[in-house]
């Protein structure tokens, strides 16, 4: 699912899961709730709000077909700064430690809430 070329695709991202989280019979205890393209700030609160982390997908265009190039976040809170701009607060593996992106800085960003049930 994942090439140094490419990365990992996002429609294989929810596959992962399952395999991380299935017990030893196959089935598994998650689900995933997506968060759409172009969703407002508050559909990710709310969903950061009930303890569900996000795998945030955000691309450089919003090409119907080009999407540039794109970069996967766990995305575990949110935040306003003084003049109310909405940032998310993300875990990507380019620091280690936490940081914040502003919520309108990727021209294409959606994601899949995580529940482990």
């Amino acid at each position: 699912y994942t090439s140094d070329s490419s990365g990992t695709n996002y429609l294989y991202l929810c596959n992962g899961y399952q395999t991380f989280f299935a017990d030893a019979s196959g089935n598994g205890i998650w689900e995933s709730i997506s968060i759409p393209s172009n969703s407002a700030y508050s559909a990710y609160k709310a969903q950061l709000d009930l303890s569900r982390p996000i795998m945030l997908q955000a691309y450089t265009k919003d090409g119907l077909v080009d999407w540039g190039e794109g970069h996967s976040m766990m995305n575990v809170g949110y935040g306003r700064n003084t003049s109310g701009t909405g940032y998310l607060c993300v875990l990507d593996g380019r620091d280690y430690t936490l940081r914040y992106v502003r919520m309108d800085y990727y021209p294409k960003m959606f994601g899949y809430a995580i529940v482990v049930n």
